[in-house]
């Protein structure tokens, strides 16, 4: 007798040849079919029909060597029946995964803004002196993560362009990344604290541990909301006596310490630090030196285990299938005015001739964009099975310049 088969709604497969992956998004169970025809075919089936098909007798008893249904219905990913019905089941998937037209919900030119949903201003690029170690590191490091930048020509946003912009996202809420050289040298630092105290967006501020050089800048500092997000910045070698300004900060409310680490030794010293100081509120961000490929294979690459281990919803998986999470509705202008998606890339736009719905609707609508690009169209990431339950194209696949940062081997 044949078999009814279906597989439920919250059900994500994937195909890399012969191999097959079953992912349900609400429990983060999966199946693993590796190098087998026969699951690959009834898969490929189950997609072209609605995700319900009939199966006949030779093709259910090839299944059941695999214990295939068994599985399935173990881990609550679908359900086959034996007896036939008189009409087909009703079938569908809740979130059309497999139909990449879903883009085109974002091209419409009334809602172009709404996909803005963080801007980043490097309000300056100088400092007052060289306090950082070394100026290279700084250059390389800011293409890999927020940090400041220091050049050798000085410049500086102005506040109305600043506050042109602002004016232009309104009234979508979105996150605003303040850095610089060092911020308080900004010439119109007080009237910006304040611009962004007014603000009902989401204000961060990226401050190196050595910013705070004198008591007008620590004034600079006690301007600002209390709300606003404050991420201090520590990379090696580390100066303590330059710390000791923030002891009063570093434990108050919305105070993160990120540290800047490109060794096993230096995430040591890091948590020396934190023990000394007794902070609560820290992170640990890796640095791309181009000489710690080892240091990075150990503490940012992913196996297979790490990547099952993060649950991903359907509409998750959706949302990697058409566009980059790590950079889509991201915006950064340096202290030139130059608009960027990355700084790894070049620039899409420039303040003096702002139009944001053009640059958003050429980023939505180009496929190869930063916005869009996604790892099942780079290589080898296209031929793996996990290309999208595995972390998004960042600029450490960039910096790495690969896109498969994991431990995972690929079909060929």
């Amino acid at each position: 007798m044949k078999r009814l088969f279906t597989i439920w709604p919250f059900v994500y497969t994937n195909r890399c040849e012969d191999d097959v992956l079953y992912y349900n998004t609400i429990s983060g169970d999966s199946a693993y079919f590796k190098n087998n025809s026969a699951i690959a075919n009834i898969t490929e089936m189950l997609e072209q029909q609605d995700f319900f098909c009939t199966i006949d007798d030779n093709l259910v008893e090839e299944l059941d060597k695999y214990n295939f249904f068994t599985i399935l219905m173990k881990k609550n990913m679908g359900y086959y029946r034996k007896e036939s019905f008189p009409v087909k089941p009703v079938s569908w998937q809740n979130i059309d995964i497999y139909n990449t037209d879903i883009i085109l919900n974002f091209k419409n030119d009334e809602y172009l803004l709404e996909n803005l949903r963080d801007i980043t201003f490097y309000i300056n690029n100088y400092a007052d002196v060289p306090v950082y170690a070394n100026l290279q590191t700084i250059h390389k490091a800011h293409k890999q993560f927020l940090f400041p930048v220091i050049e050798s020509s000085k410049s500086e946003l102005s506040f109305d362009a600043i506050q042109s912009v602002l004016q232009k996202i309104a009234p979508n809420i979105v996150n605003i990344n303040i850095l610089g050289g060092n911020i308080f040298n900004h010439s119109q630092i007080k009237s910006l604290i304040d611009l962004f105290n007014q603000s009902l967006h989401n204000i961060y501020y990226h401050f190196h541990y050595t910013d705070l050089t004198s008591k007008m800048q620590q004034q600079f500092f006690s301007l600002i909301d209390e709300d606003a997000i404050k991420i201090i910045l520590i990379d090696f070698p580390f100066t303590e006596n330059d710390f000791q300004k923030w002891k009063k900060i570093i434990n108050k409310k919305n105070i993160l310490i990120k540290f800047i680490v490109e060794s096993d030794i230096q995430i040591i010293e890091a948590e020396n630090i934190i023990s000394k100081f007794k902070l609560e509120d820290y992170h640990f961000q890796p640095f791309y030196n181009g000489k710690n490929l080892d240091f990075f294979r150990s503490n940012v690459f992913v196996s297979e285990e790490d990547i099952l281990t993060v649950k991903e919803s359907l509409f998750s998986l959706m949302t990697k299938k058409i566009s980059n999470p790590s950079f889509f509705g991201k915006l950064i202008v340096n202290a030139c005015g130059e608009i960027y998606t990355t700084i790894n890339q070049p620039m899409v736009g420039h303040l003096i001739d702002l139009s944001l719905e053009k640059i958003i609707y050429k980023l939505i609508t180009d496929e190869y964009s930063v916005w869009r690009k996604n790892k099942c169209l780079v290589t080898p990431c296209n031929k793996c099975i996990y290309n999208l339950l595995c972390p998004p194209i960042s600029n450490y696949e960039y910096a790495l310049e690969q896109c498969n940062l994991c431990h995972v081997k690929c079909s060929k």
